[in-house]
């Protein structure tokens, strides 16, 4: 299991607390799949869901 994460900036990696809009987690889980290399990972649901959490977040005007 991977996912993504919006999460505001703070001076440590990944140190930030999750942003929350409107009651909502910017946070998503993916599954991987069997055998799937990381670049196919990327390209089938990183990147697109990467790409939709930052909309989302736009779009709830975080």
């Amino acid at each position: 299991m991977t996912g993504g994460t919006v999460y505001w900036l703070t001076d440590q990696v990944d140190g930030g607390p999750v942003v929350i809009a409107d009651g909502q987690r910017l946070q998503r889980r993916i599954q991987i799949l069997p055998a799937e290399t990381a670049l196919q990972l990327w390209n089938r649901a990183l990147a697109p869901l990467g790409a939709d959490l930052l909309l989302v977040g736009a779009r709830l005007q975080i």
